[in-house]
């Protein structure tokens, strides 16, 4: 089973859940929340530690969990302690967009989900960057693409962009080259 938790919700019923937690069967759970970021896979530290030496360090209510590698990457979010022990009875694999990128591709990748923003940049085959915004106004969506665009200078690339229908006439208006997926 596979369930979308986003801040503050989830996309799942309980009915659903009760279902795959009796059934012992593992539950896939993507977190889409801004509290978010990347380490290497072999870097074995503690999540909640990596959060916190990223800024993000968990609230009283949240615990820190990671998902499962992409590509040598290692996503590490914050979550809701009473979600996580409700999980805890089951075989979870957290996931994140933010650890799943194609480096095959150049350019910027932009996922709106909900209101967070995943921003990746490829360069050389390299990934430069990638950040979970959070966004609350389509002004925040610019704001961020024209903070990146004057260290990265992003606007003259591909960008590729995916989610929250709304993004498109908004990226349309900095970028050359805008790919829909």
């Amino acid at each position: 089973m596979s369930i979308r938790l986003e801040s503050g919700g989830h996309s799942f019923s309980e009915e659903q859940l009760s279902q795959a937690l009796a059934s012992g069967e593992g539950v896939e759970v993507e977190i889409i929340t801004p509290r978010t970021t990347l380490m290497p896979a072999e870097a074995r530290l503690a999540p909640a530690e990596v959060l916190r030496m990223a800024g993000l360090a968990p609230l009283a209510t949240e615990c820190a969990v990671e998902s499962v590698a992409v590509d040598g990457r290692v996503a590490v979010m914050a979550i809701d302690s009473a979600l996580y022990a409700r999980l805890s009875g089951c075989s979870v694999a957290y996931l994140s967009p933010l650890a799943s990128v194609d480096c095959s591709r150049e350019g910027v990748m932009l996922n709106l989900i909900g209101s967070v923003l995943y921003l990746h940049i490829v360069e050389g085959g390299v990934l430069r960057v990638a950040e979970a915004l959070p966004v609350a106004t389509d002004a925040d969506i610019l704001y961020y693409l024209e903070r990146f665009n004057e260290v990265y200078l992003i606007y003259n690339r591909a960008v590729y962009i995916k989610g929250d229908d709304r993004l498109a006439p908004i990226v349309r208006r900095v970028f050359k080259s805008v790919i829909c997926e």
